[in-house]
Formats: C-alpha cells, structure tokens, sequence
C-alpha cells in the first residue's frame, strides 16, 4: 500500500507559484541576532526583512536559500549605524527551495524575517 499523499502535484508550476506569491507572509523574528542563524527550513518565499541596528557601526546583512554559509545568496541588505532597515524583494518575492539562513554581517540585530512557507503537495496546509 503506498503512503504518499495522493493528488495532482503542482508545486513546480509557475501559475501555483503565482497564486502563492499573493498569500500573506509569516513573520519570522530573531532578536540580538549577531550570529548566523537558520530562520526557516524548508521551501519558502522570502518577502521582505526589517531590523535595527543598535550598535555605533554599520554593515551588511545576507540572506541565503540554504542551511547553512554554503547557501546561494538571495539577497543582501546594508544597513547604517544606528538605524532601521528594510527591504522587499521583487514584487512576487524570491523562492528559497532549501531554507533561509541569515548571516547578520557581525552586527547584533533585531528583526523580522516576512517568509510565505509552501508545503511539499498541494494537497497540504502551508507549515505542515
């Protein structure tokens, strides 16, 4: 007997990709971050980032679709010294197939990550 879900499979189809694009984003929040940190794994829209710097310096935040530094850049944000930041990305967002690492560029931050996680069928709630 097999027990893989049954259904039609459209989690590669850029009219599903499409329609997920457009559901809203769940927060995902690190706070005094100031090392590399797996914020979500699994397959993901990448929406949008907002922090704070606190410190005296600036640098540059990295978000990578992986588990870890060996991931593919998606997306990069500088950030100024003592200030907030954020960034949207593409006006559909960016597909992460593996996860969403975060590499805070030696800073302490605080923020919030704004991912859509997608399911493996579509035939599953999203998170599950």
């Amino acid at each position: 007997m097999d027990t893989q879900p049954y259904g039609v499979d459209a989690k590669g189809s850029w009219e599903w990709l499409r329609f997920a694009s457009q559901l809203p984003a769940k927060p995902f929040q690190f706070t005094a971050q100031s090392t590399n940190k797996l914020v979500y794994k699994g397959r993901c829209i990448l929406r949008e980032i907002t922090g704070l710097n606190n410190n005296a310096t600036g640098g540059t935040l990295t978000l990578l679709d992986g588990e870890d530094t060996t991931g593919t850049i998606a997306g990069t944000q500088g950030y100024a010294a003592s200030s907030q930041f954020s960034h949207s990305f593409a006006s559909f967002g960016i597909l992460m197939e593996i996860g969403c690492f975060l590499v805070p560029g030696g800073q302490s931050l605080t923020g919030t990550v704004a991912l859509v996680p997608l399911w493996e069928y579509n035939i599953t709630p999203p998170g599950e």
